[in-house]
């Protein structure tokens, strides 16, 4: 009798522990681009209530350049399911989201040799709000990423404000001209990066604004040791972060800039995803310890 007395107690511990420590999944999965004519690669992360739950907060979470989908969730790199877990679970600090972390390539997120930014705006973006139980609403569709994929990110921004109401922005490699390192790597050509340099968007972007009236949440970081360099070799990315958040904070939006300690790593990205997703989130319980640069 005690025998099965501890084998219930043990149980049931067990199953409370299981339920306490359930935390959100990731698959691995892919997806046809008729721009493309062939798959995207991507991860997802769902919150542990996915099955149960409708309109999800969904956030776009792209990669840097030598990366691809797996980046944001390799332990030793981004650790963003960890970093989710803690957010949503451990300190209740945002809503559930649904994560996509697709595959970009070396491409800077633009039109080349492949329609890159094509696919995604007409074929991986109305995928997931198709295929996945996540809301339309501006306010709770982000787009966001680290160095290329922040380049990535600001311009499907600017390109669609209508869609994306928060954005993440860390160390952000806007470039408009490519070294030659960057260049072997890459298939672009150096028009290509010049036709899309963010400041080539902003018509479009004031245009929807002020004609939708539209307003954003946006979180831009970047390390004070940041050493990437342009084209003619100088360290000037702090610097061009704080263009982007003049501009879009003189427009109206809602714009927080850290220069925080660090270089070009993950421990910046980890550290501003984490931040970013609060301080974006209007509905986070710890979000007014955040106040905008000024």
């Amino acid at each position: 009798m005690n025998n099965i007395k501890i084998t219930s107690t043990l149980l049931l511990f067990i199953f409370i522990s299981s339920i306490a420590f359930a935390r959100g999944s990731v698959e691995e999965k892919t997806m046809y681009s008729q721009t493309l004519g062939r798959e995207i690669k991507y991860k997802v992360y769902l919150p542990k209530d996915y099955d149960k739950g409708e309109n999800f907060n969904v956030f776009f979470l792209l990669h840097g350049l030598y990366g691809n989908e797996k980046d944001w969730t390799d332990p030793q790199q981004g650790s963003a399911s960890v970093i989710f877990d803690e957010l949503i679970y451990e300190t209740e600090a945002i809503e559930p989201m649904v994560v996509i972390m697709p595959d970009g390539g070396n491409t800077w997120y633009i039109d080349s040799k492949e329609k890159i930014q094509t696919a995604y705006e007409k074929d991986l973006f109305p995928f997931v709000f198709t295929n996945y139980k996540v809301s339309k609403e501006r306010e709770k569709v982000i787009i966001g990423g680290l160095s290329m994929g922040g380049m990535g990110s600001l311009n499907f921004f600017l390109r669609n404000p209508e869609i994306f109401g928060r954005v993440i922005l860390l160390s952000p490699a806007v470039y408009d001209k490519l070294t030659d390192e960057f260049l072997e790597v890459s298939p672009v050509t150096q028009k290509d990066m010049f036709n899309s340099y963010w400041t080539n968007n902003l018509e479009n972007y004031k245009e929807k604004i002020y004609t939708n009236k539209l307003k954003s949440e946006i979180y831009i970081v970047i390390g004070d040791d940041d050493n990437l360099v342009n084209s003619e070799g100088k360290e000037d990315f702090q610097e061009r972060a704080v263009s982007i958040y003049r501009e879009l904070k003189n427009l109206g939006n809602n714009v927080e800039l850290r220069i925080v300690n660090g270089g070009h790593i993950w421990k910046v990205w980890r550290d501003g995803l984490r931040q970013g997703l609060i301080a974006t989130d209007k509905n986070s319980k710890i979000r007014n310890g955040f106040s905008t640069v000024e």
